[in-house]
């Protein structure tokens, strides 16, 4: 039968600390004189601690009541209750009350809970690599044991980066000391702009109207270098030129930081006006070589003129700002005689001398 006739006191307990679990306090409150001896031991996972309480007394009791206020389970009346786990940091009440032969004991204190903070793993964010680059792979270092996946199949590394030149889908599981597992995945893309394009010349009285077509592919961006000191980042610019010699021109297609370039070497800025200048007329009404004639001057009339001398170096015909095609004719409307002719054609700053004969 219990003793109820004890006289009750109350004394500290010892603060016991073992790793993350801290006993902080407590009362215990008796009606013997034996001492008590706990004992908690912890185990740590990803997302609590559990703890394993031993009574170790000598006082020999027979029975052993166990309150855990916010761990799982929350009694026990198992002399050493094992798995008792908490869920979350904070201070939590525990009680024990043991009984045996000469009375029971009480034992009140609080425990301090620490969880570990579960490490993270990050592989960044999803990036793009050029044609034939690589790439450098980072983990978030520190772990104990790294699995990567190319496109959810094993891939040979356990290292927590490396070098790789495969545009593919990565991820990696990593454990850290407390076994807790943690991934991510990145995502690489190549990319691989052509550069490429075709142009048009329009020759007018001062310049050359250059019109681009961009037949690049997979470009986000374009910078046109037109080799006289002028550049442009449209996609198909428009740009006019003086009269000028051979240029070399380049289009750099761009996407990211990936670009390739195309080149056209010698871009011939000529007037090909003066490649179809006649030498002979036959101004005599059959409809064939009727008169002196230049294919495409037309649009040069703004900045044309003709000058036509005879042999002896007297001007004969002239015409400024407009196109005529002369019939053998002088200033006059005179019929000039058969024989050969000099002229000067002029179109804006381009000049050609030659001579045309004029045969009836």
């Amino acid at each position: 039968m219990m003793n109820t006739n004890f006289q009750e006191r109350s004394q500290p307990l010892k603060a016991l600390c073992f790793y993350w679990i801290c006993i902080l306090s407590g009362l215990v409150s008796n009606a013997s004189s034996h001492s008590l001896d706990i004992v908690a031991q912890l185990t740590i996972t990803c997302n609590s601690v559990s703890v394993n309480f031993s009574d170790n007394s000598v006082i020999n009791p027979i029975s052993w009541q166990w309150n855990f206020p916010g761990a799982t389970p929350a009694t026990s009346s198992e002399q050493s209750p094992v798995g008792i786990v908490y869920s979350a940091n904070g201070n939590y009440p525990v009680q024990l009350v043991t009984c045996s032969a000469t009375g029971c004991d009480t034992i009140d204190y609080m425990v301090a809970i620490e969880i570990p903070q579960t490490s993270i793993v990050t592989l960044g964010n999803d990036t793009t690599i050029c044609s034939g680059d690589s790439i450098l792979i980072t983990a978030t270092p520190g772990f104990t044991n790294y699995q990567w996946f190319l496109n959810g199949a094993s891939y040979p590394e356990d290292s927590s980066a490396f070098f790789t030149p495969v545009a593919a889908n990565y991820s990696v599981t990593v454990l850290d000391a407390n076994g807790c597992e943690s991934s991510d995945e990145i995502f690489i893309q190549q990319v691989a702009p052509v550069a490429n394009f075709n142009y048009s010349l329009t020759a007018t009285c001062d310049s050359f109207a250059f019109k681009t077509v961009n037949l690049s592919e997979n470009a986000t961006g374009y910078r046109w270098n037109f080799g006289d000191g002028t550049t442009s980042i449209e996609e198909a610019p428009t740009h006019n030129y003086e009269f000028t010699e051979d240029l070399v021109l380049s289009l750099i297609a761009v996407n990211g930081n990936c670009s390739d370039t195309a080149i056209v070497n010698d871009v011939l800025f000529q007037v090909n006006l003066f490649d179809s200048i006649p030498n002979v007329i036959t101004p005599n009404g059959d409809g064939l070589n009727d008169c002196f004639q230049i294919e495409g001057i037309e649009v040069f009339s703004e900045c044309l003129s003709i000058n036509i001398y005879d042999r002896w170096g007297v001007l004969v015909f002239s015409t400024v700002n407009q196109f005529v095609c002369w019939d053998g004719r002088d200033q006059n409307n005179i019929k000039l005689i058969d024989g050969v002719y000099f002229y000067i054609i002029s179109v804006g700053r381009y000049k050609r001398k030659g001579a045309i004969e004029i045969l009836r």
